[in-house]
């Protein structure tokens, strides 16, 4: 047997609720993710406007108090006995940082290395194997190295030398990205609850009474078929008469056959 009109399935479409939904998602995320990529790049630069400021003023602390600098590594060289000395407290960062700076000193000698790096401007420590750390140094004068309580040793002429590592920087921004990561994400998971509850309201409360089912009857190719009737509400649109209700010789329960 065959039938007269060929009915579409109608799967596969969306409805106009779901679309909406999936554009109101859509959206959303991608304003997350722009606001999230704008937020790393501005905060991202303003930290390491503030990591750079924080490494200048922490040469000007009274060097009574370097010992109290917490997320620093502090060392000096002295320049008459051309030894490398560190300032506590001991930490991975002040080991590389006094490596460095012995191997400056036995290398090249301490002249080169104030040419290539003047007074107040940070410079870059990369060893082997160790975090990477951006580093300043000034001058400590024989006046000041008195005064210093015993942190430096007195009467000589000393270079102090300060290091943070660059992990420091970046430690801010990642915290707030992934805060921004989770609310976003909330966020959506609202949004689709919200959407998804508010259209199955608005459905039952919108739709109108099930119209009178036409019956569509098929033409037998041959005498020996039977003839099909095919069930569906008369007030369906052209997209939704894809969508077949029932093929019975009776209308379903609830339908009642109208005028074709």
């Amino acid at each position: 047997m065959r039938l007269t009109r060929r009915l579409a399935t109608g799967r596969g479409r969306l409805s106009l609720r779901s679309r909406l939904l999936a554009g109101l998602l859509t959206v959303t995320a991608l304003f997350l993710v722009v606001m999230g990529v704008v937020t790393t790049v501005v905060l991202g630069n303003s930290e390491q406007g503030q990591f750079n400021s924080d490494l200048v003023l922490a040469t000007r602390v009274r060097l009574s108090q370097l010992s109290g600098l917490q997320g620093y590594a502090v060392a000096y060289y002295d320049a008459d006995t051309r030894a490398v000395t560190p300032v506590p407290p001991s930490s991975t960062d002040l080991t590389e940082l006094q490596q460095y700076l012995t191997s400056v000193a036995s290398d090249q000698e301490f002249r080169a290395f104030r040419a290539q790096n003047p007074a107040g401007t940070l410079f870059g420590i990369t060893e082997p194997g160790e975090p990477p750390l951006t580093a300043i140094w000034r001058l400590v004068t024989p006046k000041e190295a008195d005064g210093s309580q015993g942190v430096l040793p007195a009467g000589d002429i000393s270079y102090l030398v300060i290091a943070r590592p660059d992990s420091a920087v970046g430690s801010e921004v990642r915290g707030l990205v992934l805060a921004e990561l989770i609310t976003g994400a909330v966020l959506l998971a609202l949004l689709a609850a919200a959407g998804l509850g508010a259209g199955g309201m608005l459905s039952c409360v919108l739709e109108p009474q099930a119209a009178p089912a036409r019956a569509i009857t098929t033409e037998p190719a041959q005498a020996s078929e039977r003839t099909i009737v095919v069930w569906r509400r008369a007030d369906m649109t052209s997209r939704e008469r894809g969508g077949i209700l029932a093929i019975t010789p009776q209308p379903p329960a609830g339908l009642r056959r109208g005028r074709r």
